[in-house]
């Protein structure tokens, strides 16, 4: 906001002051990837770094003064930022740290401000009361006072965490936290020094951080129990995650096909989940309006069945629990945004269970009982608690402490409604009652290029007095106050259309849409950098848009091809191997059995995800001799250089990485290329004997339906060939 005010207008026509209560700018976002925060450092955004920025800062603006590092030189520090597709909450912290520092004068802020008081005068100007806390916080905190021509609301709509201390018994000593405090390294779930009573880790609540939380802590479990000299204390955790209803999980990167209306001819490469999501082609023909506010029972259908498509189910086969019934579409869909959920449930490590939580019970040093409301108002318990996790979400209403009784009475306020505490307009900017009251970024879900057009469109309201067509004043409706609030009718994220709010901004402020530049004339999707005031840094823009440019480039080839793959490798397999020797001393014969891929952390820095594959079953030659075999490779993705990679462990402990075995090396695609399926090839010299891998992976929606290895190894005592099939389900005969 503040940067719209000095900068697309004349000097002197605004003169803001920002109150900001803590010591540092961003929120709730971290600058550091290990600064303590409201936020994980190390959690990535669900969007692409296309869509959340501003249009005139280039991500790239936060490593200028970094060398970034080279392949195999380790992942992003404080000091090395690359910053990749979907950056990291620290990054995103250092990039609101940099737009302020580029774009805002330091005197224009004041750190360490609480606003106490804001009450609106008889002439319709504010005044403003606030403390000050200084750097030494045993001193007091001195006060000031200020009257102000406008206000602008911009605290961001998560206030405070969503507790719900009230649902545990006092006598209950067990760990109880809210997501936010929950670290990839996190040992708040578990007691120093001895394993917790209980075996059960509980998250309560759905889609986004439900499902963050839940993936992350079966990450925890899986790292414990398959890294190097670790103990087992979590191996036998069960990770349970209950919440009011199912969402759809998808992860970062979808198949292209979902960019376009025609998604029928199967994928041949994979982009970000906002290339599709806000995609303009799918809203044309033109004028674009946006879908914002309650939605209709036939919306919700299509909307679910959009989902449906990308997923390639209706998740039965993930559980009973996720499965999105008929009955359930007529209901607005929560969605999900996670890597590894659906893999980790279709596995059993996390186990989902639709309810509503009730109470949490227990006595010092023993495990908790959970007690839950199931969808027909049945009471079930879940002994045997370890710890609590709440992905509850945040409440907004602390952001409004400040105004007084009468301003939030015109702003109908609800101090009950997390969803919509106070009615605005349809750009959730202002109430006509209030002319020099205006919010940004407060609703659920806020994207910084929207609240940029925010910024603008109240801006030009206070100087030209623009209204923007196409989102009308819905204060003065009853039916439509009334309809906002609808339990059974509302969005998850109510201003989630970025495309249609980007479109109808611009329409209504006069901005020109950048083309694309995308081959065939492609429209391409709705982005910051793509909506340029007379007060925007065009250099910076072009900046994003050439990246951009690179990107859709280069993912139209092989581009996160290996990223995608190893996603999606998580997990268990069933085997089918058939080997053939031409030579006698070496039998020829079929092995079948169990892989399994163990995710942990990372035992090379320079790596920046990481399986232990473990495989089991039994080899019956072709004269009828069987015996037991078993197999450990670790697979290693560097995000960077975007390679997947094998390495061979140490038979002596069978966890420790021993050397190297081979890269996978995508093939490019061409038009005639099979949808759906994928190839790499790689080989491996051994001393001796040449082994030549291929790879053939086959997708169905967002996740690998199989996938075939074929070795053909050559070498003085070697010549034969090994071809494994795998697939999910039954166990092949």
């Amino acid at each position: 906001m503040a940067k719209t005010l000095i900068r697309s207008y004349p000097l002197g026509t605004f003169e803001p002051t920002i109150f900001e209560r803590s010591d540092s700018v961003g929120g709730l976002w971290p600058v550091s990837p290990t600064t303590k925060g409201r936020l994980d450092p190390q959690m990535r955004v669900n969007i692409s770094r296309y869509v959340i920025g501003f249009s005139d800062l280039a991500w790239d603006a936060i490593g200028e003064t970094a060398t970034l590092p080279s392949k195999g030189s380790g992942s992003a520090t404080a000091d090395n930022p690359h910053v990749p597709l979907f950056p990291k909450a620290w990054q995103a912290g250092l990039y609101l740290e940099t737009y302020a520092k580029r774009y805002i004068p330091t005197d224009r802020i004041k750190l360490n401000c609480n606003v106490l008081a804001a009450n609106l005068l008889p002439r319709g100007t504010w005044h403003i009361s606030w403390s000050i806390q200084g750097i030494d916080t045993t001193r007091l905190p001195t006060y000031g006072s200020g009257s102000f021509d406008y206000l602008v609301l911009a605290t961001g709509f998560f206030a405070t965490p969503r507790r719900f201390e009230s649902l545990l018994n006092p006598t209950c000593t067990i760990p109880f936290i809210h997501s936010s405090d929950l670290g990839p390294q996190s040992s708040r779930l578990f007691r120093s020094g001895s394993k917790l009573p209980g075996d059960k880790i509980v998250v309560v609540g759905g889609s986004l951080s439900g499902a963050e939380a839940a993936a992350s802590i079966a990450f925890q479990v899986s790292s414990a129990r398959w890294s190097p000299d670790t103990s087992s204390t979590e191996s036998t955790t069960e990770v349970i995650h209950l919440a009011s209803k199912p969402f759809w999980n998808v992860p970062h990167l979808l198949p292209d096909s979902f960019r376009s209306k025609d998604d029928s001819k199967g994928h041949k490469s994979f982009f970000p989940n906002d290339f599709g999501f806000y995609d303009i082609a799918r809203r044309l023909p033109e004028p674009i309006v946006p879908r914002i506010g309650p939605l209709e029972p036939e919306h919700c259908k299509l909307v679910h069945g959009y989902l449906h498509s990308i997923v390639g189910s209706n998740q039965g086969e993930l559980s009973q629990g996720l499965q999105m019934t008929e009955e359930l579409r007529d209901r607005p869909p929560s969605l999900g945004i996670s890597e590894n959920y659906s893999t980790f449930s279709q596995n059993g490590d996390i186990s989902f269970v639709r309810g509503t939580l009730t109470s949490i019970s227990g006595t010092d040093n023993e495990a908790a009982i959970l007690t839950y409301k199931t969808a027909d108002d049945q009471t079930v318990s879940i002994p045997n608690v370890a710890s609590v996790v709440m992905a509850t979400g945040y409440s907004p209403q602390a952001a409004l402490e400040p105004l007084s009784k009468e301003t939030l009475s015109i702003l109908s306020h609800d101090s009950t409604s997390d969803f919509y505490p106070l009615l605005l307009d349809a750009a959730s900017t202002h109430h006509p009652s209030l002319p020099t009251l205006a919010f940004v970024g407060f609703y659920r879900g806020p994207f910084w290029g929207i609240m940029e057009m925010q910024a603008r469109s109240i801006a030009a309201r206070w100087i030209h007095g623009t209204e923007i067509a196409d989102l009308p004043d819905r204060t003065s409706d009853a039916a439509m106050r009334s309809n906002q609030r609808d339990p059974l009718r509302l969005q998850q994220f109510p201003m989630r259309d970025v495309a249609g709010l980007s479109e109808t901004f611009a329409r209504g402020l006069g901005i020109q849409k950048t083309p694309s530049g995308l081959p065939e004339g492609r429209v391409g999707m709705a982005m910051p950098a793509r909506y340029l005031d007379q007060g925007s840094d065009t250099e910076e823009a072009d900046r994003t848009m050439d990246s951009f440019r690179r990107d859709v480039r280069d993912m139209s080839g092989t581009k996160y091809v290996a990223k995608v793959v190893f996603r999606t490798l998580l997990g268990r397999w069933q085997i089918h191997r058939r080997l053939d020797s031409k030579i006698s001393s070496s039998p020829s014969g079929t092995f079948v059995g169990e892989a399994s891929f163990h995710p942990r952390v990372p035992t090379d820095d320079a790596f920046d995800a990481e399986y232990l594959y473990v495989e089991d079953g039994v080899f019956t030659t072709d004269n009828g001799l069987q015996f037991n075999g078993t197999r450990r490779y670790v697979y290693r993705y560097q995000e960077l250089c975007d390679t997947l990679s094998v390495w061979f462990v140490k038979v002596e402990e069978n966890k420790s990485v021993d050397y190297f075995f081979h890269e996978l090396r995508f093939t490019p695609r061409n038009e005639d290329s099979e949808p759906n399926r994928f190839r790499a090839t790689s080989s491996h010299l051994c001393v001796e004997d040449l082994y030549t891998p291929s790879y053939e992976f086959t997708f169905k929606g967002t996740n690998l339906a199989e996938f075939v290895v074929e070795y053909v190894v050559k070498g003085p005592q070697k010549d034969y060939t090994s071809r494994t099939r795998y697939t999910r389900g039954v166990r092949q005969t």
